[in-house]
């Protein structure tokens, strides 16, 4: 990439000022892609992405008592970033600068690409590399997150660049002096345990990328050194990043995953259940197998006139890349077994072995995310390396050169042709993000707010008085019942102690009845000719607003059930 002049000095090579280039207008272009998407107004934006960091930041663990459900509880260090930007400056500028930040994913899947792909002219490599790149980031989960608060485009940068440093340094790991070698292992786990230290879904990368390590080529205890070394370099970034956040969770729940796992640690303040959400998880080899095809199902029978509903999401998308990844992969064994049955040595000079460093990583991070969750937004740093997996796969199923690059470039064509994103909700930008507009409140000192329903209404908190204090107290994790846990017995404590205005705050003409009966629980009732409907920018695309209500004692001295 650097060229010596007979005097001695350097100049840049064009082809890097070209990759740097592509590079800078990548991140440029995702940028004004946020921009013409639309605002950002997902349901988890709305739920936890902004109440959490705020709530982190301003002590409020202990104030308000489950507004975002059991995402309350979700390490907020990820989104603490976007807050801070929320705050600072325009919805429009905010929008820009995450999607460009999001739009570095292009560079490092390039960084990638440019080692992994065939060795030959080098403008012609850096198209190639340059082309997977594109077609890695346009998928339907990547582009569908450009300029939103859910992390996963975030993530993916840390997960990148702990995989260019395994296939770029493959040979001091495989043959380097061992100290180099276990040291560039550590950084190389440091960085890749950043995405599961911020957020726990990202877990089946760093098994991933730690597996990936024992297809480095050398001695077994060569490998198993390396992958120990990676290993306890993720352990150190989950430490760092998320070691306060489980001991706080032990601390005050008695479970470090709360609410997660209360199979096992059985803590008295949540209602024992299985809170994981396991709609997609395959229960069969044969579903595992068969998870790229479900994910395109539904899209296949809407072309026939058949509703279905998605699968690996909550909202529909059509992304071809993990079937015509899966169906290469599935060649490439076959042949390889069938060359072993036939003792018919494989054509050809053998791929180069950093490949199969990134391939390992790629089956390995599938398997594991399958079986943990199987939900596909989750899989953003796996979709931008898929249409380079197609050309690895390729390298060693076809013996023909040509093959090798006309059946990826096929299967890559029609994946970014036949594309379709999620939509996870957007609207017009507006000046304010959120545009709450906040009632007026007579003694906001002394002001409680109750909340009710399953709608993500936690991000109208920031927007009221510091000490207006919330309580959820029906939703998906709390709520009125025969056998009540210590949080619901917490809040009712609370409220019977309070002596100052209590409202009521639950989606309009769809929670009336829930509001009322939850309110009963605990004594109250509503005072309807003292309610507002909040018009809320973000939430625009609703039909039903929130509405905020007073509540007063029952009347006829009706006591709550929970005690």
């Amino acid at each position: 990439m650097l060229r010596r002049e007979p005097g001695g000095s350097r100049r840049v090579d064009a082809t890097l000022l070209a990759a740097i280039g592509l590079c800078v207008l990548a991140v440029l272009c995702s940028g004004w892609l946020a921009l013409w998407l639309g605002q950002d107004a997902n349901w988890d934006l709305r739920n936890y992405h902004f109440y959490n960091p705020y709530a982190f930041l301003n002590g409020r663990l202990d104030f308000d008592v489950a507004p975002a459900h059991v995402a309350t509880y979700y390490n907020p260090l990820l989104h603490v970033p976007f807050y801070w930007l929320v705050r600072a400056a325009s919805p429009k500028l905010t929008g820009f600068v995450l999607g460009g930040a999001q739009g570095l994913n292009f560079a490092l899947t390039l960084l990638v690409c440019w080692r992994l792909v065939p060795a030959g002219v080098v403008r012609h490599r850096l198209a190639l590399a340059g082309g997977l790149s594109a077609a890695g980031f346009v998928g339907a989960m990547g582009l569908s997150e450009v300029g939103t608060s859910f992390g996963d485009n975030v993530l993916s940068l840390f997960v990148l660049g702990s995989l260019a440093i395994l296939v770029w340094r493959s040979e001091t790991l495989a043959s380097g002096a061992l100290r180099s070698a276990l040291g560039l292992a550590l950084v190389a786990g440091v960085l890749g345990g950043v995405a599961p230290g911020l957020k726990q879904t990202a877990a089946a990368f760093a098994v991933g990328l730690c597996g990936a390590c024992l297809a480095v080529p050398g001695t077994p205890l060569r490998r198993l050194a390396v992958a120990f070394a990676f290993g306890l370099g993720v352990l150190v970034s989950i430490a760092a990043l998320d070691g306060f956040w489980l001991l706080d969770m032990w601390r005050r729940y008695a479970n470090p995953l709360f609410p997660y796992f209360q199979d096992v640690f059985r803590s008295p303040w949540a209602t024992m259940g299985d809170y994981r959400d396991n709609r997609f998880t395959p229960k069969t080899v044969f579903e595992l197998a068969a998870l790229p095809l479900l994910f395109v199902a539904p899209h296949l029978f809407s072309w026939a006139g058949i509703k279905a509903a998605p699968w690996g999401a909550e909202v529909a998308f059509f992304d071809l890349k993990p079937l015509l990844t899966e169906a290469l992969f599935l060649a490439w064994a076959g042949a390889a077994m069938w060359r072993r049955a036939r003792r018919v040595p494989a054509a050809g000079a053998p791929p180069d072995p950093a490949g199969g460093i990134a391939l390992t990583f790629v089956v390995l991070t599938w398997v594991v995310w399958a079986q943990l969750f199987g939900i596909y937004r989750y899989m953003v740093g796996l979709e931008l390396v898929m249409p380079l997996s197609t050309v690895l796969l390729a390298e060693r199923v076809f013996t023909a050169a040509r093959m090798r690059l006309i059946v990826p470039a096929i299967a890559i064509l029609a994946a970014a042709v036949t594309v379709k994103p999620a939509n996870w909700g957007r609207v017009a930008w507006s000046d304010a993000y959120f545009g709450v507009p906040v009632p007026e409140l007579r003694d906001p000192e002394h002001t409680m707010v109750l909340m009710v329903g399953p709608d993500p209404t936690a991000f109208v908190i920031p927007e009221f008085p510091k000490a207006v204090r919330f309580l959820r107290i029906e939703g998906w994790f709390t709520g009125p019942s025969a056998h009540p846990n210590r949080m619901d017995r917490l809040m009712y404590r609370l409220v019977q102690a309070h002596t100052g205005p209590i409202f009521v705050l639950f989606r309009a003409n769809e929670q009336e009845l829930t509001a009322s009966d939850a309110l009963a629980s605990y004594g109250l009732e509503m005072q309807s000719p003292e309610c507002r409907d909040l018009k809320i920018a973000i939430e625009r695309n609703l039909v039903n607003p929130l509405r905020f209500c007073r509540a007063v004692p029952a009347s006829g001295g009706k006591t709550a059930p929970i005690r």
